[in-house]
């Protein structure tokens, strides 16, 4: 379901310019910006994309699509969340055998002492 819009657009219309730029002077969220805020500011560009043809469960896809539009982009950000975070994780069987090998349960820490 799309978010309702909440802007009177009708008071807007009505509106002078220096009426709504007072306004937007009196919003603690809009106020101006100067070189020094921008000074370490990088123009980071958006990843590429690529479509690609996918088969989904059903009710996954249902799911998505229940949560309004833009489903696909929701999926690509649940999917960017889940690489993210196993990211750094061991993922072949001896990158997860070498990780395990170092615990050692009886410690704190979980370290084992060689």
């Amino acid at each position: 379901m799309p978010a309702k819009d909440l802007t009177d657009w009708k008071l807007l219309r009505g509106l002078s310019d220096e009426e709504i730029d007072a306004r937007a002077a009196d919003d603690p969220d809009a106020q101006p910006t100067d070189a020094e805020f921008w000074r370490d500011a990088e123009v980071m560009l958006p990843p590429g994309k690529t479509r690609i043809v996918l088969d989904l469960d059903d009710d996954v896809l249902e799911w998505f699509k229940a949560q309004g539009r833009a489903y696909g982009q929701r999926m690509s950000e649940a999917l960017r969340a889940f690489v993210a975070h196993r990211r750094d994780m061991p993922h072949t069987a001896d990158e997860i055998a070498e990780q395990e090998a170092v615990y050692d349960a009886s410690r704190p820490d979980r370290r084992r002492r060689d």
